[in-house]
């Protein structure tokens, strides 16, 4: 039942995001919705971790806000991907939100898809778990290693296949690349998160909160991505923290609450050196 009214509550939200952020407004009228909007989304995903912690205990809301603070960086993450692609095909503004609308309802399904496999896979094989964790700590070193590099989307594998055949489709050709980069991005939080919590519902739920205040959040960054990009090395981090905690847990057990202290010191270290090192240039 938990399920049922979750996605009736997401789904009545996702309208009035529809409606909220739509429109041709100044920019500067633009830019007051999404910091309003993008407020919202942070406000509920508090709301719910308070709605976890009444429901299911201190612990899963801890896991809750933990997951839920680092999908949401790997989500920003996204973000500089899919400001690069939209400048290289120069999609306008009005048509850059609703391929974002689009994209997030399509990525919470393939989550909950991803979210539902890695499940199966951990109850059934326990080891999956440790390689989960390994594989965050090599993702994250090779994420600090390449920190300073811009992102190419003429990289991804089938690029140069999506801009053959759909060149002369813009639109659809933006789309694909938004969502293929995004299957690429998934890679890196499905395993963040099962390597927070083993519990279904807090995994699905974080994924979903980090996911749906994106669209206000790229208005609302959109002429600044460029100076956070050295947020990158603490992403790094979180991961590399993250997985080990994971690899180690068999010896050594932290618990979540000194664990989500340890990511949050992380990321506004990481915010702090990034706007200096932007003042500085």
């Amino acid at each position: 039942m938990r399920w049922v009214i979750f996605h009736i509550v997401i789904v009545f939200f996702l309208i009035l995001d529809l409606f909220f952020l739509q429109g041709k407004d100044t920019p500067l009228k633009r830019a007051k919705k999404a910091l309003i909007w993008s407020l919202f989304w942070i406000v509920s995903a508090l709301a719910f971790g308070l709605f976890i912690y009444l429901t299911k205990g201190q612990e899963s809301a801890l896991e809750f806000i933990t997951a839920y603070a680092v999908e949401k960086s790997l989500s920003v993450d996204n973000l500089f991907v899919f400001f690069v692609i939209f400048q290289s095909f120069r999609v306008p503004q009005e048509k850059q939100k609703t391929i974002l609308y689009i994209g997030f309802i399509s990525a919470m399904i393939m989550r909950l898809i991803l979210i539902i496999t890695g499940y199966a896979l951990v109850e059934q094989y326990g080891w999956v778990l440790y390689a989960l964790g390994g594989f965050l700590v090599f993702t994250g070193i090779r994420l600090f290693i390449s920190r300073g590099k811009v992102f190419d989307w003429h990289m991804l594998p089938w690029a140069a296949w999506i801009k053959k055949k759909y060149i002369n489709k813009g639109m659809f050709a933006v789309f694909l690349l938004i969502e293929s980069s995004d299957v690429l991005f998934a890679l890196d939080s499905i395993p963040a998160v099962f390597s927070i919590t083993t519990d279904l519902y807090i995994a699905y739920t974080s994924n979903v909160f980090a996911i749906l205040g994106l669209r206000a959040l790229y208005i609302l960054l959109s002429s600044y991505l460029d100076r956070l990009r050295y947020l990158k090395p603490g992403l790094a981090l979180v991961l590399i923290f993250i997985g080990t905690k994971k690899l180690i847990s068999p010896i050594y057990s932290l618990s979540t609450g000194v664990s989500l202290i340890i990511v949050f010191f992380i990321f506004i270290l990481s915010w702090f050196v990034s706007s200096k090192k932007h003042n500085l240039s």
